[in-house]
């Protein structure tokens, strides 16, 4: 009889360059969750049920969601954000910050920029590098039914101004008191987008090379270190490779985590992939079956742990006790868990009580196999925030299962197309529509059984 795993270098703690200590190796990677009212953008009380609940469920590190650096260009209508106008009344930001310290975890703020990954729900335009369309199989992204902002190429005075509010929110963060925050460089949004040669074709100072791509990046993470404490936690998140002919290749990654360890951050968290192409939430880990296989970027932490000193985290994949154990005797030094803990946030510390070895993994089977494969990863992203939604309530359903015509009608419709809080003329004629198309095919099922009775 084989003997079960027992928990061990992922129960052991971590001690960062700043001194700080994490108490295991679990991270609790970020996941959208689109909670906020979309008039203010703050956090609320869902915010700080949610987030309570995740810190109690064990993990050493928690991510929140993206917190936006700029309200006028966010990821979907219900972010969070923090920029300078919110200094005057944290107190939404405190109350956060108290509720996902508890357990003695330490509380990250993840914060980013949407770029051109931005949908028509949130504003007709959106800054980005240079004027690339995205590329998304099976959406329209030019046109009147496009569902993403058209993209605008930014003017020098903004790419300073993107720099000085990542450093603005890294600030406000702190005087919240979090212990952190992660600087959202990857899966295409802006500061990604820079480092990619298919979506930046500047000429000037900020694109033309590898070294002048992620001088935004770069200087990005030297201005939030000038407006922070020492013990105040500063990670970036990156990607291995875009996986895109022309993209952010995985030597323009490798070269990006040497200047970052010189840098002086405290981790890296290491994913892949775009809106394009979204490595992650395309595979689907029930056909993997063996520990080398189970997580998707074991391999390229593998080869730049030996040339970089700064933490890893390895987000992406891992269910099993053993092929956590695994990658963290060779491959990295953390472990980054997102969809697992969407469906149960306790996962964690069942896994470190010895109660659990594997995490389970919860999909969306109706239909899912039918459709294209860039459409599979926004349902699957719907249905992890579902869960979200619902561990945000006073009393969670235990065994919840999202509606796949609800996330299909009204989920996607108010995160893409527009928000019946923010747009109401908008989102009244799109459900006027729908209710029509409804009723007629309703009507039109009343008269063809009518007319087989009446035979």
């Amino acid at each position: 009889m084989t003997k079960a795993p027992t928990p061990v270098l992922c129960a052991r703690p971590y001690e960062l360059s700043n001194g700080v200590t994490v108490k295991n190796r679990f991270v609790k990677a970020s996941t959208t969750e689109h909670l906020a009212d979309p008039l203010t953008n703050l956090p609320n009380a869902k915010h700080f049920a949610l987030y309570e609940r995740l810190a109690h469920g064990g993990s050493g590190m928690v991510l929140t969601g993206n917190v936006l650096v700029d309200r006028r260009y966010l990821e979907a209508p219900r972010n969070v954000s923090l920029e300078r106008k919110d200094e005057a009344d944290l107190s939404a930001f405190k109350e956060w910050a108290v509720r996902g310290k508890v357990n003695d975890t330490k509380f990250v703020m993840q914060i980013s920029h949407s770029g051109k990954q931005m949908p028509i729900s949130v504003g007709p335009e959106a800054i980005c590098p240079s004027e690339v369309y995205l590329q998304i199989e099976g959406m329209a992204t030019k046109g009147p039914l496009s569902t993403v902002a058209k993209p605008r190429a930014m003017v020098q005075d903004e790419v300073l101004d993107v720099i000085e509010r990542f450093a603005t929110t890294a600030e406000l963060a702190e005087k919240a008191g979090f212990d952190g925050v992660q600087i959202h460089a990857a899966h295409g949004y802006l500061l990604s987008s820079f480092l990619s040669g298919r979506a930046n074709v500047r000429t000037d100072q900020w694109g033309g090379s590898p070294d002048k791509r992620r001088r935004l990046l770069l200087e990005v993470v030297q201005k939030v270190k000038e407006r922070v404490s020492d013990r105040f936690i500063v990670g970036v998140k990156v990607n291995s490779a875009d996986m895109q002919k022309g993209g952010f290749t995985e030597e323009e990654s490798t070269l990006l985590l040497q200047a970052l360890d010189t840098s002086g951050v405290h981790f890296v968290e290491v994913s892949g992939g775009t809106y394009e192409y979204f490595a992650p939430l395309q595979d689907d880990p029930r056909k993997r079956s063996t520990v080398e296989r189970e997580a998707f970027f074991a391999e390229y932490c593998k080869k730049v742990r030996s040339v970089v000193k700064t933490p890893l985290v390895l987000t992406g994949g891992l269910t099993s006790l053993q092929a956590i154990e695994h990658v963290l005797a060779r491959d990295t030094d953390f472990v980054g868990l997102a969809r697992p803990l969407c469906t149960d946030p306790f996962a964690v510390s069942k896994m470190l009580a010895g109660s659990l070895t594997r995490f389970e993994r919860h999909y969306p089977s109706l239909g899912e196999s039918a459709l294209v494969t860039s459409t599979r990863a926004p349902l699957a992203n719907l249905w992890h925030m579902a869960h979200l939604h619902n561990w945000s309530n006073a009393c969670p359903k235990q065994g919840f299962t999202p509606s796949i015509l609800r996330m299909l009608l009204v989920d996607f419709i108010t995160i893409y197309v527009c928000d019946p809080k923010k747009n109401p003329g908008w989102a009244a004629m799109i459900m006027l529509f729908i209710g029509s198309v409804v009723s007629s095919f309703a009507y039109a099922a009343y008269l063809g059984g009518r007319a087989l009775l009446l035979r």
